[in-house]
């Protein structure tokens, strides 16, 4: 019974990282202008020049103003964004992203399947 919930937990613990590297969204070190960002249809990270952090869906122009699409409470909402008051845009980089939510569950997966292997073949060693 014991070596059943022992397998429960490391299936559980799988799944587990895997969700929560779903998420994980990487971006690119060079900072871009607020137009090249609006050319972009992608997810962008501003930092302003009061060190917040912003994240947001992606950046607009409309009306001559530039903003930045947030979900919010399960609806989109424009933020207005100030040129001035912004220090560095930074985009999403899709391919590492997709690399990395990928790869790191199949390496631990592998981990998992090489480990178990390990104890499978010592414990038939043993007798």
């Amino acid at each position: 019974m014991k070596t059943w919930k022992n397998k429960f937990a490391i299936i559980a613990y799988y799944f587990a990282i895997t969700i929560f590297f779903q998420g994980c969204v990487v971006y690119h070190n060079t900072p871009v202008t607020l137009e090249q960002a609006t050319k972009e249809i992608t997810r962008a990270k501003v930092k302003s020049t009061k060190d917040e952090t912003y994240r947001f869906k992606h950046i607009g122009f409309e009306d001559g103003m530039f903003y930045g699409l947030k979900k919010t409470q399960g609806e989109y909402v424009r933020i207005p964004l100030d040129s001035n008051e912004i220090s560095k845009i930074v985009l999403q980089n899709k391919t590492l992203s997709t690399i990395l939510t990928i790869s790191i569950p199949v390496v631990i997966l592998t981990l998992i399947i090489v480990s178990a292997a390990a104890v499978a073949t010592a414990s038939l060693l043993t007798y």
